[in-house]
């Protein structure tokens, strides 16, 4: 009999708010997280957050902000369990830049004074975002690090899938972190065109034929993954069942895509084989001309035109590796609400497939298609089942 694997946990913080409930209410009103920075001339999505949620042992104060966001965000994912042992969880937390703070912070100390601090090693070192994150909370599992660029956070979540397949371990704590709101990080994404200099309520018009890019944003969001046959406490249920995942790249780009998106078209291909169609995509849409033009045309290629596709990054930014796994957490709420998120800025001229303006839509909704794109030209796509229903997709065929 196939493990079944389901998320009994979800932990967030993002720049519209700290819980699922908060995040989703946002994006039923309309809401954004952005603030314009006057210095370097460009909207970005700031987390409320001063660091003392993730600390955990003096060394903690050390450690970068990304990690820090990481523990506080874990920590969420596993409150309400009624001391349930974590003993046996792995960690698998996804980013694009790292300890990015720290990275810029060290180098300015090195170039100033020829010497390195001790800790400039331990705590800039990939694994130090997961491995802070297990010590946190006494995981003796698998414990690393991913870098997969946007899709960071969708490729922890689906490589702790099919661990969790494979008997590696009980469950992971999974999912994509990042911070990285530096002069420059910001400067070399600007650099290659990618970021609005919109000061729109509304900078982020994903899909809009006047879009000029996207928004920079920081956040954390963790699930706890767990085989729902081995659940370790009788208070812990799914908040929703993974079923698929897949992944493909693309060889021709090093930033891009191509122009109908070939590698997330073989994602869709392979996570939806065999399978019912998804009553709802929430798709990655950065909001920069390309990318969101590819990304249509991979879904007009793929998908019948009835399915609802929704845009997210509108409202919090383009979180790097914590996006995608935003809109798992979203994916979630929408199955546990029926109600589609709109798109508050939208006109009749925008090209996401069937897309509506707010208010959200209310619907019944199974299955959702979560999809990322990177860059590199990487593609990845997860199916979602609603916990409330009954046997498996593969029973229902």
């Amino acid at each position: 009999m196939a493990v079944r694997v389901g998320i009994t946990g979800m932990g967030l913080l993002t720049p519209t708010g700290t819980s699922p409930q908060a995040c989703f209410e946002a994006l039923a009103r309309g809401v954004t997280g952005f603030r314009f920075d006057e210095d370097l001339g460009v909207p970005l999505g700031p987390v409320q957050f001063n660091g003392e949620e993730g600390q955990i042992r003096g060394y903690a104060r050390r450690l970068d902000r990304t990690a820090l966001m990481a523990i506080a965000a874990g920590k969420s994912a596993l409150a309400g369990r009624n001391g349930a042992d974590t003993r046996g969880l792995g960690v698998i937390v996804g980013t694009s830049r790292g300890a990015a703070i720290s990275f810029e912070k060290y180098h300015l100390d090195y170039l100033s004074r020829h010497q390195s601090s001790p800790s400039m090693s331990p705590v800039t070192t990939g694994v130090t975002l997961s491995s802070a994150v297990a010590a946190a909370n006494g995981c003796w599992g698998p414990v690393f690090s991913l870098s997969a660029a946007c899709m960071g956070g969708m490729t922890a979540i689906g490589t702790a899938f099919g661990l969790i397949h494979a008997g590696q371990a009980p469950g992971f704590i999974a999912g994509g972190s990042e911070a990285c709101l530096t002069g420059f990080t910001v400067g070399s994404l600007d650099r290659l065109h990618l970021l609005s200099h919109n000061r729109h309520r509304y900078p982020l018009q994903a899909g809009e034929p006047g879009r000029d890019g996207t928004v920079l944003s920081e956040g954390a969001v963790l699930f706890v993954l767990e085989a729902t046959d081995a659940l370790p406490g009788p208070n812990i249920a799914p908040l929703a069942e993974i079923v698929a995942f897949a992944q493909a790249s693309e060889t021709e780009t090093l930033t891009g895509i191509s122009e109908n998106a070939d590698a997330l078209q073989r994602c869709l291909a392979r996570v939806l084989c065999r399978r019912p169609w998804p009553d709802l995509v929430i798709g990655h849409f950065a909001g920069t001309p390309n990318g969101d033009q590819a990304e249509v045309n991979a879904y007009r290629k793929l998908l019948p035109p009835e399915i609802p596709i929704t845009a997210l990054k509108w409202s919090t930014g383009h979180m790097l590796a914590a996006s995608p796994s935003f809109s798992v957490a979203m994916a979630v709420e929408c199955m546990r609400q029926g109600l589609i998120p709109g798109l508050p800025y939208a006109t009749a001229h925008n090209i996401i497939p069937g897309v509506r303006p707010a208010p959200p839509v209310v619907k019944k909704i199974r299955t959702v298609l979560v999809t990322a794109l990177g860059f590199g030209g990487g593609a990845a796509a997860l199916l979602l089942r609603s916990a409330k229903e009954n046997g498996s997709l593969e029973e229902d065929l």
